[in-house]
């Protein structure tokens, strides 16, 4: 799992700016940049690694098509959580809720979490 390393993403934003602005010969963005490119590369091989596994169970799934679903799948809930951790001056604690938003958004309104609800469900309120 990749969330280990996304809680980190916040306290390396911050020791890297204070180091930044004490030693004055680093960039701050350009850090960001391949912290976030790092973090790309990781998900990948995640996404790699579990197409992988996916396909020695089940031989129907080899398709592109599903590489890049599940990657996108895996990337579409992690990408808030990257952006908001590296790129604003949010504490920990606010990175935390405001990057889990999308999750719970997608559990709330979803029919699949919870059948019977959703945005028709929410409209009947």
């Amino acid at each position: 799992s990749i969330q280990p390393y996304l809680l980190t993403l916040t306290d390396w934003r911050i020791f890297m700016s204070e180091e930044a602005e004490a030693l004055l010969h680093s960039s701050k963005e350009t850090n960001k940049t391949l912290k976030t490119m790092l973090t790309f590369v990781n998900m990948f091989v995640i996404s790699c690694v579990y197409f992988g596994c996916v396909n020695l169970v089940i031989d129907t799934l080899g398709e592109f098509k599903y590489f890049v679903a599940i990657f996108f799948d895996f990337a579409s809930l992690t990408m808030p959580f990257v952006a908001i951790s590296i790129y604003t001056n949010f504490t920990l604690e606010i990175v935390q809720v405001v990057g889990s938003l999308p999750f719970l958004m997608m559990i709330f309104f979803s029919t699949t979490f919870s059948p019977g609800s959703g945005v028709p469900g929410i409209k009947a309120l």
